[in-house]
């Protein structure tokens, strides 16, 4: 497998513009595969009307002796085939316009980075794991790094064993309205499978098959701790299954929100838009979409009744921390009302800086002409709101609005947060715990960056 990193920064003069990454082969045939995430689809050599089409993760030509070479790529979706050993993936296209959707001859333009990779093999792409590489290519293995534990499950564990190959997990999620899990499988070679066994690692209690929407649309066959189906060419399945609680337990994470002494009001209701005093127009959260209680990776944050003061704006304000029980990490939801900020928070000695991000505008945004005022705000989201209400036209659709989740790790000998000497910076709620869950670090990217 070879893999290519481009980076792509091009100031465009001029729209109508193409870039492909061309592929002349050894292998040739008329015709080449294409990868349609469910299945793949044969298509011949480019004609005067049909000369661009798509493909998902890969696509393939393989010659009548049975060897090919199948192209796997990470982002773009456009392919070409010019000649009967030549495929083409496009990498960038600006298109021009003639009056209408002129936005579209800013298409691409900017800063790119994909990776695509050579595969040389035998047999058909879909018998020669194709697929399955395709896969590992879009979702490589992310590693992390825990502190020094005894831990309890032994040096290898694996949540899930499938039975044959032919089967991809393509999704495993918690289910929307309960404690199952939702587990979605395809099959990947085009052909029946019979009698497919996925095994977990304790016994199945209940198991039924769902349709796209998780509704329950049949009862599934299980044995012990195996679930166990049937299915045809390219065929998706879906099922839900809730497994016997496990003798291993991780030790009990623990909460507190803590009563804080606010001085400014955030939250508005519909009807009192125009008595919002969050930022200097004025401007505040809509209070209908927020609730008590806001819950962010697991944290629970403590929200105010709109009806009374629900933020601190920062003025070196002093919170004591409890006494009664050892907490490792302080959960601040913050938002600045004015501009992005950066922020010094204490406890005891130890001062933490933090950047505060504004509380509207866009999380990101990509910069299409200039690419220099392109951004991410790399601070955690734990709120998002539609939109804010504006004493000048009531509910401003669109103008998002956003709180932040902050952590703070506290020093032992820390009796006291002091919060910054700065009014911009808005603490909306503040949550006490012993979470050793973020004691887990990433040491491989789990996003892409801008960087």
């Amino acid at each position: 497998m070879i893999g290519i990193d481009i980076v792509n920064e091009v100031d465009w003069a001029t729209s109508n513009a193409l870039l492909k990454a061309e592929f002349p082969m050894s292998v040739s045939n008329p015709k080449a595969s294409y990868d349609l995430g469910l299945g793949y689809i044969k298509r011949g050599n480019n004609t005067d009307t049909s000369y661009e089409t798509y493909a998902q993760q890969w696509a393939d030509i393989t010659d009548n002796s049975g060897y090919g070479i199948s192209i796997m790529n990470d982002c773009k979706y456009g392919w070409d085939k010019p000649a009967d050993n030549t495929l083409r993936l496009t990498l960038l296209h600006t298109p021009k316009t003639d009056g209408r959707y002129v936005y579209q001859e800013h298409q691409d333009f900017g800063h790119h980075t994909f990776t695509y990779s050579i595969v040389g093999h035998e047999n058909q792409p879909q018998f020669a794991a194709i697929p399955a590489k395709s896969d590992e290519l879009n979702n490589p293995l992310m590693a992390f790094e825990t502190p020094r534990h005894q831990g309890s499950i032994g040096r290898e564990y694996s949540f899930i064993k499938l039975s044959t190959s032919q089967i991809s997990v393509k999704a495993l999620k918690k289910a929307q309205e309960n404690d199952t899990y939702v587990l979605r499988f395809y099959e990947t070679q085009g052909k029946e499978a019979k009698d497919v066994a996925i095994e977990f690692p304790s016994e199945i209690v209940s198991a039924s098959e769902l349709n796209g929407v998780e509704e329950e649309i049949g009862k599934a066959t299980v044995n012990g701790k195996k679930l166990i189906f049937s299915t045809t060419a390219f065929s998706p399945r879906t099922f839900s299954i809730k497994l016997k609680t496990a003798g291993v337990k991780a030790d009990a994470i623990h909460n507190t929100p803590l009563e804080l002494n606010y001085n400014s009001n955030a939250f508005t209701y519909d009807a009192f838009s125009g008595d919002g005093k969050f930022d200097k127009d004025g401007c505040s959260y809509a209070a209908e979409l927020i609730g008590k209680e806001i819950v962010n990776q697991g944290i629970p944050f403590k929200i105010s009744a709109p009806e009374e003061n629900n933020v601190i704006k920062c003025n070196n304000n002093l919170i004591d921390l409890p006494k009664d029980r050892k907490y490792t990490k302080a959960y601040l939801l913050v938002a600045s009302t004015d501009g992005d900020v950066k922020a010094d928070f204490k406890l005891g000695k130890k001062t933490i800086s933090c950047d505060i991000p504004y509380y509207s505008g866009f999380y990101g945004q990509w910069g299409q002409t200039d690419f220099s005022k392109a951004f991410i705000r790399n601070v955690p989201l734990a709120y998002v709101g539609s939109h804010r209400h504006n004493p000048a036209c009531g509910n401003e659709a669109y103008a998002f609005t956003y709180m932040y989740r902050i952590c703070l790790d506290i020093p032992e000998d820390a009796t006291q947060l002091q919060l910054p000497d700065d009014k911009r910076v808005a603490v909306f709620a503040i949550t006490l715990s012993d979470n050793y869950a973020d004691d887990v670090k990433a040491i491989s990217p789990l996003i892409s960056s801008l960087k």
